[in-house]
């Protein structure tokens, strides 16, 4: 018996592919589906880390999601877990790079061939404790720009919140000064933001770390130091397109981990757009911790 629990972000619900699944799935008897919808923020999380004799997790939703999902997998201790990602949110920057499920009955010949990939995934550790992601973690800007976008998205259009939570945050910005350690690179001093890269994109189509691959075994950082908002909007479409920044206050950085430490100023970390409350964390990879199953297996 496959025992396949699927994880639905309450107020999108199932798209057409996964519900075609779903109406597959019931009629073979070797699968037990069991469906449950999130109720509010963490529910999936909780979901997730109670699934413990699941085979397969399919989680549907946003980049939210499936950072609960994510960090309910490796808080469950059940490491012969497969997951499925259906996207379904407004941004869906981790699946934005990978293929996507567009049939059912490939969903289902792939969970029959016990196929999968791994992936590595992000832990953000202080004081005893871990925070995953599975896309991207940061510390600076980006976390003060979703501290802006909780506010304002309930009141706004969604295409246009996070562009103008961007703005708004920039206004009234001060960067903080940092300590930041990444094998045998170093610096100290003011920083616009230190983003962890797992995956290559975030914050609704930008590529702050072209190229990035979350099975290469590798903690990417981008490293954005005396960036202006000028700076920002002049390099703006080179990011959506994916290229790489030349400019003396940007570095791209690989390591395997790294440490951040607050000198000065305020330092809000953010990992795939949920708030982390974590001080002067430890950054660190962890290579081929979640068994992925997509349409390239």
């Amino acid at each position: 018996m496959t025992d396949i629990a699927i994880i639905l972000h309450g107020k999108r619900g199932a798209n057409k592919v996964l519900l075609d699944f779903i109406a597959q799935a019931e009629e073979i008897p070797s699968f037990s589906v069991n469906i449950f919808y999130t109720k509010a923020q963490g529910h999936a999380r909780e979901l997730a880390r109670n699934a413990k004799t699941a085979d397969v997790i399919i989680a549907s939703g946003g980049d939210g999601t499936l950072n609960e999902v994510v960090n309910g997998i490796l808080e469950s201790g059940n490491e012969q877990v497969r997951l499925i990602i259906i996207p379904t949110g407004t941004g869906n920057d981790f699946m934005r790079t990978r293929p996507c499920f567009s049939e059912a009955d490939k969903i289902i010949t792939q969970i029959l061939s016990r196929n999968y990939r791994t992936l590595d995934v992000g832990v953000i550790s202080s004081e005893g404790q871990n925070y995953f992601f599975l896309n991207i973690a940061d510390a600076g800007f980006g976390g003060s720009t979703i501290h802006t976008l909780n506010r304002i998205r309930k009141v706004i259009d969604r295409k246009i919140a996070y562009p103008l939570a961007i703005l708004k945050t920039f206004i009234r910005y001060r960067k903080p000064y940092i300590e930041l350690n990444a094998g045998g690179f170093h610096y100290s001093g003011p920083a616009l933001m230190a983003a962890f890269c797992n995956g290559s994109c975030f914050g609704n189509g930008i590529f702050i770390h072209p190229g990035a691959d979350p099975s290469d075994g590798k903690l990417n950082i981008t490293l954005l130091c005396k960036v202006s908002l000028f700076d920002y909007i002049r390099y703006l479409p080179k990011l959506k397109k994916g290229k790489r920044i030349q400019h003396p206050e940007l570095h791209y950085l690989e390591t395997t981990e790294c440490s951040i430490k607050l000198l000065s100023g305020t330092m809000d970390i953010e990992a795939d757009g949920e708030v982390v409350s974590l001080k002067d964390p430890d950054i660190r990879l962890l290579p081929g911790a979640l068994r992925y199953i997509g349409p390239e297996n």
